[in-house]
């Protein structure tokens, strides 16, 4: 690959090594507030025609962690679970394996906050899944088995997140996407015009103060949203869970199509774009493409297993192929991991890329991390982003630990990559080289699950199915790239 010079605005990132601090000393560890309090970040220089915005992803927050206060915020108003949290003797991190408990949630946060200090962040963007997983079970086993009680809680605990990082950032905007995990209903459940929607639509304030978006965002949870500082650019924010292979609307008295229904929604609100030439950033929770975790599972050449509903993932192709000319970038999460999809027209000439940004919850053996992008004030296009992450996350189990808390600057695309500006073709050669180039390859193998000593479920045996995966987005290309050189029929399984 040509070597080019690295951006400049992101040079000074690669070559720090910064450690955020916790000021605190054994006396007040107890405190779970006490270990985020965190130096500020030395800041890097941004030209003018540039912009840097902050990713939170899949925090999957666990208020039944201590499992003594379950029951407490269960009878208590969320405007006091602050309190309730800080009166709780468990005030370790949660560990590899375990959801985002609150000490935890509050260190990533404030991380976060310290280093938009000095890079004055623009932007939040949430891409989706607030709560734990089995969180239901969690609720029953802790709490009981009232129906409408354990309802009150899901929307409180969502509340409590969403407040949370809202009062971290008090004058950005937070553009919070929902997650296959973030319904009352269950997991894959989310019922189109719920209560549960209602609420949530009434307390994020991007989505309140806009009657449009409030009206979307009630009936499906998807909504629109103008860029807060490029004009002329918009934010779809997209259920892409309704398109989920998993997805099932049980909890509707009857069930109907609510996948159809935003695809037609994001039909429209495209053309009205284009016909205004006005630009678009699509941002979601579940990308599309290929699970290449359950691809892979049964060895070299298995079957390709697709994350949405085959028929809305051609459709939505389909879709953004139509409008490829005012599409900018996409944004997701759901896979925990550090990972990208790159999107090519009908001659392979590649015009979008959906970014998967890793996760808060070091469920999956990864560790904590957050993302900041840098954006063309322009046309909102990204340009570059860095990967920051928790290093000694074992050193916390409980509020004792001697140690600091270690926050360190994993990566930057461009200067890791040596590409001068991030986007779907440097997306592409990416790709390319990791397939080709075994340092390349080491790279990527070491960033999936950000820096994480625990093992990942991409290896040095299955990496083809996980590379194949970010350019072949349907069934078909996805079985021949990864049987590819296997001796192994590619017609793809059906």
């Amino acid at each position: 690959m040509k070597i080019h010079k690295p951006d400049k605005c992101f040079i000074t990132l690669i070559i720090l090594v910064v450690f955020l601090a916790v000021h605190s000393s054994a006396a007040v560890a107890q405190d779970a507030a006490a270990f985020s309090k965190t130096p500020a970040i030395p800041g890097f220089t941004l030209s003018p025609d540039r912009g840097i915005f902050l990713v939170l992803s899949d925090i999957h927050f666990d208020p039944f962690s201590d499992p003594v206060l379950a029951r407490k915020l269960a009878s208590h108003p969320v405007e006091r679970w602050e309190d309730d949290f800080h009166s709780s003797s468990a005030a370790g991190f949660s560990q590899y394996g375990a959801d985002t408990n609150y000490p935890l949630l509050v260190a990533v946060l404030k991380a976060a906050q310290d280093y938009g200090v000095k890079q004055h962040y623009d932007y939040v963007i949430v891409t989706g899944d607030y709560l734990a997983h089995e969180f239901k079970k969690q609720y029953q086993q802790l709490i009981g088995n009232d129906e409408a009680a354990f309802q009150a809680f899901v929307i409180k605990t969502m509340i409590f997140i969403s407040r949370t990082i809202q009062a971290s950032f008090p004058s950005l905007p937070v553009f919070g996407i929902l997650g296959n995990n973030d319904s009352v209903c269950g997991d894959y459940r989310l019922r189109p015009g719920s209560i549960f929607l209602d609420r949530m639509a009434k307390e994020w304030k991007g989505v309140a103060s806009d009657k449009e978006a409030y009206r979307d965002f009630a009936a499906g949870g998807f909504y629109a949203a103008p860029h807060p500082t490029v004009p002329n650019h918009e934010l779809l924010i997209l259920n892409s869970t309704f398109w989920s292979a998993s997805y099932n609307d049980a909890c509707s008295p009857i069930p109907t199509d609510p996948g159809s229904a935003e695809l037609g929604w994001l039909t429209w609100k495209l053309y009205l774009l284009q016909l205004k030439k006005k630009t678009a950033t699509l941002i979601m929770h579940i990308p599309p493409g290929i699970d290449a975790y359950n691809s892979s599972r049964s060895g070299a050449c298995g079957p390709a297993i697709s994350l949405w509903n085959p028929k809305y993932a051609t459709n939505f192709l389909q879709i953004i192929a139509t409008f490829k000319s005012i599409l900018r970038d996409g944004y997701a999460g759901h896979m925990h991991m550090d990972d990208f999809r790159v999107i090519r027209d009908l001659a392979g000439k590649p015009f979008f890329e959906i970014h998967s940004v890793p996760a808060i919850s070091p469920n999956y053996n990864n560790n904590p991390s957050f993302e900041i992008g840098i954006y063309r004030r322009s046309d909102a296009g990204l340009v570059d982003y860095a990967v920051i992450y928790l290093a000694n996350l074992a050193s916390f189990k409980d509020a004792k630990s001697a140690v600091l808390p270690s926050w360190l600057i994993e990566y930057s695309v461009n200067s890791e990559y040596h590409i001068p500006e991030y986007g779907p073709e440097a997306a592409m050669k990416i790709a390319v080289a990791i397939r080709s180039d075994e340092n390349m390859r080491s790279q990527y193998l070491r960033f999936y699950n950000v820096q994480s000593a625990k093992p990942a479920s991409v290896t040095t045996n299955n990496w083809l199915s996980y590379s194949c995966a970010q350019t072949e987005l349907t069934q078909e290309a996805f079985s021949q790239c990864s049987c590819k050189n296997t001796g192994h029929d590619t017609k793809p399984d059906r």
